[in-house]
């Protein structure tokens, strides 16, 4: 028996058909067309982007249809996929209604390019004619329009979509233009499934407008739609493990902060009966409700509808109102009551649980083992990694691990998407939030040297932002950071939390988060409990590109870095303590003993070489002003702490444990590999940015080479002459305990 391979349908191909087909049916053809110089089209007095203005270029006309053409073939082997899938299965109607959407584009797209037909080709037939169009249409007439319900054919898409009341609205700015530089943007579909620039969706320009044109809505359902159609199969048991774990990780911290708030949890249930007609009380009373559901272990028995994710996402937007009331900024202005009284008591509870919030360690080691799994099912009877002849090392194993990751979470490719869209539905979210997006901080190791202990975790940006010029940190942050605040008549030490601030404070889409923290620390209230120090790494220096990529020169480059990683204006701020501590002598003579050491003072670096650079050169400077300030804990923040923090608290933990000849232990394996590969995937649903792993995996590679080369000996010889100097604390030798 002869067996058919069905028509295979890529990602891409159908994402591409979708833009391509969306552009053409958005023209407004009945405006005035002119042709302007070099033959490009304006439309009502607007530029069109690139990709559109090719299209309708006259000289054109033969690629025009040669494009049209494929992307009929692509949606007509969508269909068939489709179809064949269907055939035996119970049909989805959100799936045939994506079906019938994409062929109202097909059907809009072919009357404006017939409109324009005379002016692309002269003796041009029919858009309709075309065979590629004439085998679709029949194909869906016969297959697909049967499983369709009839009134759908006259809905249009952006009339039925569930988060039109979520961001299709817009308020509009005046008549004059904002001059910022963000005003002309937009999101395109590309970048919301590369996850890229996801938090522009929850924040609006300066001109009160969006930063996403409104068929991008339409797309980005159809997109969902499909691909959770055809990769149903494929990915369900990865992305129903995947939605057990990040469940698990809720409750697991909704545990740990009953745990640690017993004692204050047991006097507020001695007298919180007395004062239900109290507001403030009355807050705290729906948040503990929620927490608890959220730190019960679900009963295999009982069916919910809600799961520890969900119920802790209620206790985090409860404790957000309680933080925010006027009883709770009425105790913090006049503390005034005695110690027994219930402001006392609620306030101190609250306490309490921000405390655990945001030093508590809440990512379940156990999720190791569902990493592990995936590891394992990625490189099964895969020839790649077994032919791979390399010597055991931290950055080959954690390269072929990656490598073997993203195999086989590919299918999991909507899941940012999807994560999108699901959040723009609440409406209790209405700017970018991560704590509201369930993105939870959490303490990852502690750094123990001379008798001082540093707690170091990956903290998403504490902030909230509904437009891009303004950002304000959140009152469950500021809360946290009262910890030594004992009321009148008590006084205790201020704990003292160090944010090392990696985003970055020149652009546009993040110098008003960076600002707010920045700003923060001024603020007479928070001076003793909070220092932030901004070190960008998403800059043009930074990432050697732009002026920078051919910087061959080390004596040019060291001048450069040394440059620019003291001004404000390329990205960085450091308080003045720190200023202090580092400028000029320190930078000077570090940069110096990286030169030596680790790349023997050659005079031309490759781009690769340089990166590794600046980040041993962070990794030092860090840790010398981890020494300088001695935190009680350190945070690594960016936007959502994951393709920037990760890497830099990975990297901060391998090179310290690198320096000192420690071999990792078994348990710090599989810390490294939750924190790298598990985090990511509990928090946007999908690997680490390849790049960032790569420039984490590249830095591993110069700092094992540079050992091996030397010998362990001879290398820590060359690290007390050079470095260790630059320290007043063996703070280089510091134990790091997971």
């Amino acid at each position: 028996m002869r067996h058919h391979k069905s028509p295979k349908v890529h990602h891409s191909s159908i994402v591409q058909a979708i833009e391509t087909l969306s552009s053409i049916a958005e023209l407004e053809i009945d405006s005035p067309i002119a042709i302007v110089e070099k033959e490009e089209i304006t439309i009502q007095k607007s530029p069109l982007a690139y990709r559109t203005v090719h299209w309708l270029h006259r000289k054109n006309a033969d690629k025009i249809m040669r494009v049209v053409k494929e992307t009929f073939r692509v949606v007509l082997n969508y269909l068939k996929a489709f179809y064949k899938k269907e055939i035996s299965h119970q049909t989805q109607h959100e799936a045939v209604e994506g079906l019938v959407t994409i062929m109202e584009l097909v059907g809009e797209a072919a009357k404006k390019l017939d409109r324009f037909s005379t002016m692309l080709q002269s003796d041009a037939p029919s858009i309709t004619e075309l065979a590629e169009f004439q085998e679709l249409a029949a194909f869906y007439q016969r297959k697909i329009a049967p499983m369709a319900k009839h009134e759908s054919f006259n809905q249009l898409i952006q009339g039925v979509l569930p988060v039109k009341t979520a961001v299709g609205t817009s308020k509009r700015g005046g008549d004059k233009a904002s001059s910022s530089h963000s005003d002309h943007l937009f999101i395109d579909l590309e970048t919301v499934r590369n996850d890229s620039d996801y938090e522009l969706f929850y924040i609006h320009k300066e001109n009160g407008t969006r930063f996403f044109d409104p068929r991008l809505l339409r797309n980005m359902k159809l997109v969902s739609n499909f691909e959770e159609h055809f990769e149903a199969r494929r990915s369900d048991h990865v992305s129903t493990a995947l939605c057990q774990w990040q469940d698990t990780q809720s409750r697991h911290c909704a545990q740990n902060i009953v745990k640690t708030s017993l004692g204050k949890l047991n006097e507020f249930s001695a007298i919180a009966g007395h004062y239900i007609d109290n507001e403030y009380v009355m807050l705290l009373y729906r948040s503990l409700v929620a927490l608890m559901l959220a730190a019960q272990e679900p009963a295999s028995s009982i069916s919910h509808t809600k799961g520890s994710a969900a119920y802790l996402l209620d206790f985090l937007k409860f404790l957000r109102e309680l933080t925010s009331s006027h009883g709770y900024q009425e105790y913090i202005d006049h503390p005034t009551k005695a110690y027994s009284s219930i402001d006392y008591v609620v306030y101190h509870l609250v306490q309490n649980f921000l405390e655990e919030l945001y030093l508590g360690k809440h990512t379940p080691s156990e999720v190791v083992y569902f990493i592990d799994h995936l590891i394992l099912q990625g490189k099964e009877d895969e020839d790649e990694f077994e032919n791979h002849h390399i010597e055991p090392s931290i950055y080959s194993d954690l390269f072929m691990d990656y490598e073997a990751l993203l195999k086989v979470c590919r299918p999991l490719s909507s899941m940012p998407l999807l994560k999108v869209m699901n959040s723009l539905e609440d409406a209790d979210i209405r700017g970018y939030d991560p704590l509201l997006l369930e993105n939870l901080p959490s303490t990852l190791f502690t750094i123990d040297y001379q008798g001082h202990e540093t707690k170091v975790s990956r903290l998403p940006s504490p902030t909230y932002q509904e437009s891009i010029e303004k950002a304000s940190v959140t009152e469950e942050f500021k809360g946290f950071l009262r910890q030594g605040f004992e009321g009148v008549g008590k006084a205790a030490p201020i704990p003292l939390h160090l944010i090392f601030n990696l985003q970055d404070r020149t652009s546009w889409r993040e110098f008003a988060r960076t600002r707010a923290l920045e700003s923060l620390q001024n603020q007479k209230e928070f001076e003793k409990s909070l220092l932030v120090v901004t070190m960008t790494k998403d800059s043009d220096f930074y990432q050697q590109t732009g002026p920078y990529q051919d910087l061959n020169q080390t004596e040019l480059f060291i001048e450069q870095l040394l440059e620019h990683s003291i001004s404000e204006t390329s990205g960085y701020f450091y308080p003045e303590k720190v200023k202090k501590a580092l400028f000029p002598q320190f930078l000077e003579a570090l940069a110096k003993a990286i030169h030596e050491i680790f790349f023997a003072s050659h005079n031309v670096l490759t781009k690769t070489q340089r990166m590794d650079f600046v980040e041993l050169f962070y990794i030092f400077i860090q840790l010398k002003i981890i020494e300088v300030i001695q935190p009680d804990s350190v945070s690594f923040t960016c936007k959502d702490a994951v393709d920037l923090s990760i890497p830099s608290l990975s990297a901060l933990f391998l090179v310290v444990k690198l320096i000192n000849g420690r071999a990792l232990s078994r348990e710090e394996e599989e810390f490294v590999r939750v924190l790298l590969f598990a985090t990511p995937l509990l928090v946007r649903g999908r690997n680490l940015f390849s790049d960032r792993f790569m420039r984490l995996h590249n830095l591993l590679r110069t700092v094992e080479s540079t050992i091996e080369e030397l010998g362990i000996k001879e290398f820590q010889k060359e690290l007390a002459i050079f470095i260790s100097p630059l320290f007043d604390s063996k703070i280089l030798s510091s134990a790091l305990k997971i």
